[in-house]
């Protein structure tokens, strides 16, 4: 957060600097740069596709999935439903116009990126007009709400409305209302819809259950579903009382039939209901099959309601089937005046079972979980569907008849198209293996821990573990250990390298709370192996603590960087450790005897965060720390980045980055903090995320992409596209 500005602007100013960058560059190629420095262009490593079953026997199988895909829309002006949109949390928007009938298998559907040369590539919501008049897909004006409103820690803001008005080929971004006086900049979309019967007018969904004959005047239904009164829940948004905090709503195409679900901000369910009287009243509809799902390993209810709720309503013929999206998918056919499912248990079919059917998790589908978006088209008689969610895209081809059963041990008819749908995973870390260029791994936002030892000659990777994949570490001195980390402080380890399961890593748990003395840490909890002697961990939650590698003996290296007590960390203190690094020479034990940490912070609103701690001397114990932050950071955001040079042994030479704005990012210490120096020089002004040094030069990932300058005399360039290109 900056004080009176908007980040959203701040993030915009800095791309354009960088196209600044560009253009300059285009004049003057070296632009000061070592001549050995690398700047061309990226060569896409995947996983593309990623193989989701981590356990190696079918036990997860969730079938090819590519990252969280957020959006999802059906082009009206294809009548056959094949064309579609696809829009990722971070992923930009793909179009395919062969993603239905017209692909029976799904390895032949073909899929093109749309708005990589776009200054956002977060994806809220995608709408298509409908051409009342000769409809083509070419002359197809696409809307594109930029940025997500999931909720979750890494939803990005937008920066408006891109449109297109040639099927998604070009593009203009409306960055602010039709009046001019509101910006878009630093919100999100979480539905934009053209009217049917008036293709002039769009809406767009807030939290709330409102009307509006323009788009441009809204008033609160008088009878809310569930019986949200006015007085628990003013219009004003500050109402903390609100049983509401996310709602959902869906329209039976051609009919007086509205629907409407949504959840307070426990999470609690507040029903699914029904209107056939353009909301003047609201009947229940039971989805008690929801809160009830049958999957004993969790995913039940909406749990999860503030990042993954959906509702579409689908005509089939005068029935309605109602399908309720949350962790797993579920339909409910309604027939004509009735309020009841049409099903055994009257209530609403889980479709996918993504954590239960054991001992096969979700393989009455293999979809997977936590569902964003639903569109679908009627063609020939049958219901074309496409579902988005944290795996990417699905698809029913017939959802009429294919997406009937929610019992285990049969088969709903789903197929994944994220084989050949462009990478859309979101890495929170990778390693390499120290000698072999082509073994990598990583972690990914519900997507487990990715792997590959081709990367050099294919994009293809698969799973070896599962869940939300953290941090990660590969031995340098026995590179088929390998390390992963799901949320809070939970390392596992694994022999046996690429080779490796999540049964594998479950079996040896090598740090959790308990090792720390009870800690928990932030919701990826960082960790390094110490560089002097791999058979050690350093990990970080609100202190730094260390210990053997097979999780045995860890003791604390420091008290609280937030209280300076030995108190247990919560999880919930401002200076959680963000960035670990070690080096310089063994002290008694042969351990690294420099430690850096840096912590998180949320900037100048709470300006209590990102300090930099270093400790010179571990043989002296927890007391022997120091905040060597001095002014390199006024404004407390997070210390993303620690690295040391390599070239110097006493581990006193180190680089740090810093997020924000306004603010320095990247700065130099040759004395472990005691002075800084700025090496900030002409870096664009966005948060970096991640350093690297290499053979004299420096590299910064940022917001913006990845800059590269020599150490001795700052001047930035950007690494990989040239002038011109995204």
């Amino acid at each position: 957060m900056v004080p009176g500005e908007n980040a959203a602007d701040l993030r915009f100013q800095a791309h354009r600097s960088r196209m600044q960058m560009r253009t300059v560059r285009r004049f003057s190629p070296a632009a000061g740069l070592l001549a050995s420095t690398p700047v061309g262009v990226w060569t896409s490593l995947g996983p593309s596709p990623l193989a989701s079953d981590a356990t190696g026997i079918g036990a997860q199988d969730y079938g090819w999935v590519s990252g969280r895909a957020t959006a999802v829309a059906i082009d009206p002006a294809d009548s056959t439903g094949n064309t579609v949109y696809a829009g990722g949390a971070y992923g930009g928007v793909w179009k395919s116009t062969n993603a239905g009938p017209l692909s029976a298998s799904p390895a032949s559907v073909t899929w093109r990126a749309l708005i990589d040369d776009q200054p956002t590539l977060a994806v809220g919501s995608i709408a298509v007009q409908p051409q009342a008049f000769n409809p083509d897909p070419a002359r197809s004006v696409v809307l594109v709400g930029t940025g997500e409103t999931n909720s979750s820690g890494d939803s990005y803001y937008g920066l408006g409305i891109l449109r297109s008005i040639d099927g998604g080929n070009n593009w203009t971004l409306i960055s602010r209302d039709a009046s001019g006086t509101r910006p878009f900049a630093g919100l999100g979309f979480s539905r934009i819809a053209f009217s049917s019967s008036n293709p002039d007018l769009v809406v767009a969904g807030w939290h709330g259950f409102y009307s509006s004959a323009d788009g441009i005047n809204w008033s609160r239904l008088n009878n809310q579903p569930g019986g949200l009164s006015t007085f628990l829940c003013p219009a004003s948004l500050t109402s903390l009382a609100c049983p509401f905090y996310r709602g959902e709503i869906a329209t039976v195409p051609g009919r007086n039939e509205m629907y409407a679900w949504y959840v307070d901000n426990s999470d609690e369910d507040g029903g699914i209901w029904k209107s056939v009287d353009g909301g003047n009243s609201w009947q229940a509809i039971d989805d008690s099959g929801i809160s009830d799902c049958g999957d004993l390993l969790g995913g039940c209810g909406t749990q999860q309601g503030f990042y993954d709720l959906e509702l579409a309503a689908v005509p089939n013929g005068a029935a309605t089937d109602l399908y309720a999206g949350a962790v797993n998918l579920y339909k409910c056919t309604l027939l004509p005046g009735s309020n009841t499912c049409n099903s055994a248990s009257n209530t609403f079919l889980n479709l996918t079972h993504v954590y239960g059917c054991l001992p096969s998790l979700g393989s009455i589908a293999h979809v997977h979980p936590d569902q964003h978006g639903i569109d679908f088209a009627i063609a020939n008689g049958k219901a074309i569907m496409y579902f988005a969610n944290d795996g990417g895209i699905y698809r029913a081809l017939d959802g009429f008849t294919g997406l009937s059963s929610g019992s285990c041990g049969t088969g709903n008819q789903f197929d994944s198209l994220n084989q050949t749908l462009g990478s859309m995973t979101q890495f929170v870390s990778f390693s390499q293996h120290p000698t072999d260029g082509n073994t990598l791994f990583g972690g990914t936002q519900d997507n487990g821990s990715p792997a590959t030892s081709s990367s050099q000659s294919s994009r293809s990777w698969l799973s070896i573990n599962s869940g939300d994949g953290g941090y990660t570490a590969i031995d340098p001195n026995n590179p088929t250990v390998w390390f992963t980390a799901n949320t809070n402080v939970s390392i596992q380890r694994c022999a046996l390298g690429i080779g490796c399961h999540s049964g594998d890593f479950g079996d040896d748990l090598v740090v959790s709370s308990f090792s720390v003395g009870g800690d928990s840490g932030a919701f990826y909890t960082p960790y390094i192996l110490d560089p002097q002697n791999s058979g050690e961990l350093l990990v970080g939650t609100c202190r730094v603590w260390r210990g053997s590698a097979n999780g045995a003996g860890f003791s604390p290296l420091s008290n609280s960087f937030e209280t300076g007590g030995d108190g247990i960390c919560t999880g919930g203190e401002m200076n959680l450790v963000r960035s670990l690094a070690a080096g310089g020479p063994k002290d008694t034990p042969g351990f690294s005897n420099l430690i850096y940490a840096g912590t998180d912070g949320l900037g100048p609103l709470s300006p209590t965060g990102g300090h930099v701690w270093v400790n010179a001397d571990t043989d002296v114990g927890a007391g022997d720390w120091f905040d060597r932050t001095g002014n390199i950071n006024p404004g407390g955001y997070p210390v993303s980045a620690i690295v040391l040079d390599a070239g110097d042994q006493s581990g006193k030479t180190a680089y740090v980055a810093i997020m924000g704005f306004h603010v320095s990012h990247v700065w130099k210490t040759t004395n472990a903090g005691a002075s800084w120096t700025n090496l900030n020089a002409n870096l664009p002004d966005a948060p970096v995320n991640a350093l690297l040094i290499d053979a004299g030069v420096l590299y910064a990932g940022t917001d913006i992409g990845v800059f590269a300058s020599p150490v001795v005399t700052p001047n930035w360039m950007e690494v990989g596209p040239t002038a011109g290109s995204a």
